[in-house]
């Protein structure tokens, strides 16, 4: 009987152990076979020279070392630099900033706060267009206001800039929602000990409101990035990288590469080169901005 016992116990533990671990066969299923065996097989297609058609052929890093010496590619890194941290400071400093107002007693705030989203649920096609005319050399709002004819989308100076005036329209209501909830959530009490301390506005924010939406402000930093890095649709619908490769980003290069000219081991090879550029600045995202997150 004790034996019976010790066994019916063993067996019990063993399914409670083994148990959670089935459940989790799904998950891991769908990301060996969507994640893991794409990233691991894109690294091991950036070894050989291939196309369509034609056989896989073995050069070891030849590839890396094509990428890393076009002028192309160092362009469209610098492209997306600026287009990046452009977009990411200033919608989410905007954001950060209409939602301080928005979260005070303001007469029509709801009318307000859907104002600011609704751009974000537009179609980006759609959206797209409504700003291509706004930028019509000739029929375009902005130059009817101007009183001049400015080639936005195919000037070498100001394409990329308009792109990044259209990023921050689409996505700065997003951020800004984000901000507001973070903001509804605050103690109200702090701020009445901080008023009777005599703080004025800009010391209660500097020193209550943004410290305490730190883990806030993180988190959309961090999503303003990746949505700086993933603009190839409005690449595409816009400019198509022109004029000159002034407007092209990684994104759209890769496809291009791949898709347009059907270089399919150089658009493996940029992909990994992206793959692990972007690891990279992740951990060191979390490794230097992390520590100084407030979690309440």
């Amino acid at each position: 009987m004790v034996k019976n016992s010790q066994k019916v116990k063993r067996t019990k533990l063993t399914k409670s152990v083994i148990r959670p671990y089935l459940y989790l066969i799904p998950l891991f299923t769908f990301l060996i076979v969507f994640t893991y065996y794409p990233i691991a097989r894109m690294f091991y297609l950036s070894l050989f020279q291939w196309g369509i058609g034609s056989k896989k052929v073995f050069i070891g890093i030849e590839n890396y070392i094509t990428v890393s010496t076009t002028p192309l590619f160092w362009q469209v890194v610098r492209n997306n630099i600026v287009f990046s941290f452009g977009s990411v400071f200033i919608s989410v400093s905007l954001a950060l900033f209409l939602a301080v107002l928005a979260n005070k007693n303001l007469k029509f705030k709801g009318f307000y706060q859907s104002l600011l989203f609704y751009p974000h649920i537009i179609p980006l096609a759609v959206g797209a267009l409504i700003w291509i005319w706004l930028f019509n050399p000739r029929q375009g709002l902005f130059n009817h206001l101007l009183g001049a004819e400015v080639n936005w989308l195919n000037s070498f100076e100001l394409a990329l800039p308009s792109l990044m005036v259209v990023q921050i329209w689409a996505n700065m209501g997003y951020y800004f929602l984000l901000f507001l909830a973070g903001l509804q959530n605050l103690p109200a009490s702090l701020y009445e000990v901080a008023e009777l301390d005599g703080a004025n506005s800009w010391q209660k924010f500097r020193h209550l409101t943004f410290p305490l939406i730190s883990s806030t402000t993180f988190f959309v930093i961090l999503l303003a990035i990746i949505h700086s890095i993933q603009s190839v649709d409005l690449v595409y619908l816009m400019t198509e990288g022109g004029p000159a490769n002034s407007s092209n980003l990684i994104i759209y290069y890769l496809y291009t590469e791949a898709f347009r000219w059907w270089h399919l081991d150089i658009a493996s090879t940029i992909s990994s080169i992206l793959f692990i550029v972007l690891l990279l600045l992740t951990a060191l995202y979390f490794i230097l901005l992390e520590r100084k997150v407030y979690y309440a």
